[in-house]
């Protein structure tokens, strides 16, 4: 797969799942790595990034995506992927943090990437924005968040679109599904196949909601950081909304 070298990027959400294994392949292919998380609320935890705290050309900045695109320094920076986004449970718990972090968080750090005229914004997304699928659709399904989740995720996806479209910033979003992979959450707010992985070895049973006879698509963490950095690698060519699945 293509890969970006002796770039500058920037990893928003990156002590998280994903972000830390973007991190981590930034930073094995000669890049500089600024990874941007405040470890709070959103699955990011210092644990994950560990292993690259004082190793040359990464800097860790504990900061809420909010408070830190009010005010970012993007000076020199070639590439952001933006992966911070409140959790699933924080939105239905808190709602407007919910919006603040995946709506208004997002608007900000796309308007400071055009200030700073990066070469590539790429932005996760999630399937979420499609509402309850009960077949495997394509992008231009219609979309019908079930979720206040889906729905800030959904408004930061038109934020994308919109400071693209008026500023010629090249920008590519990747709607996840079900991404799964090593540094996973395994809390019962967490993802189906962790959490089956965990009852399995401390002898519980699997609980399965519904008929059992559900289908879902999952993705192996690689696979989308490799998505990411094919992104970032073709540039304008692959600017668009795109899903990140499984067959």
């Amino acid at each position: 797969m293509s890969a970006i070298r002796d770039s500058v990027a920037v990893v928003t959400g990156g002590a998280g799942f994903i972000g830390s294994h973007l991190c981590d392949r930034l930073i094995d292919t000669g890049n500089e790595v600024v990874c941007v998380d405040n470890l709070v609320g959103s699955g990011g935890s210092d644990r994950n990034i560990k292993h690259l705290l004082g190793q040359p050309g990464f800097t860790f900045v504990q900061e809420s995506i909010v408070d830190w695109a009010s005010t970012p320094n993007l000076d020199g920076v070639d590439y952001v992927f933006h992966q911070a986004a409140a959790k699933n449970t924080v939105s239905i718990e808190d709602p407007v943090r919910d919006l603040e972090v995946n709506s208004l968080g997002t608007l900000k750090l796309l308007l400071a990437a055009k200030d700073a005229r990066i070469r590539k914004f790429v932005h996760g997304s999630t399937g979420s924005v499609y509402g309850e699928l009960q077949d495997s659709q394509d992008e231009q399904h219609p979309k019908n968040p079930a979720s206040f989740y889906g729905v800030s995720k959904l408004a930061g996806e038109s934020y994308c679109r919109i400071v693209a479209d008026m500023y010629n910033l090249d920008c590519t979003i990747y709607r996840y599904f079900h991404v799964i992979g090593p540094r996973q959450d395994g809390s019962d707010t967490g993802g189906v196949v962790p959490i089956f992985i965990r009852r399995c070895l401390d002898g519980r049973p699997l609980t399965i909601f519904g008929t059992g006879n559900q289908l879902r698509s999952f993705t192996s963490v690689h696979d989308v950081v490799e998505a990411n950095l094919l992104a970032a690698y073709l540039g304008p060519r692959s600017n668009g909304t795109f899903n990140c699945a499984s067959a």
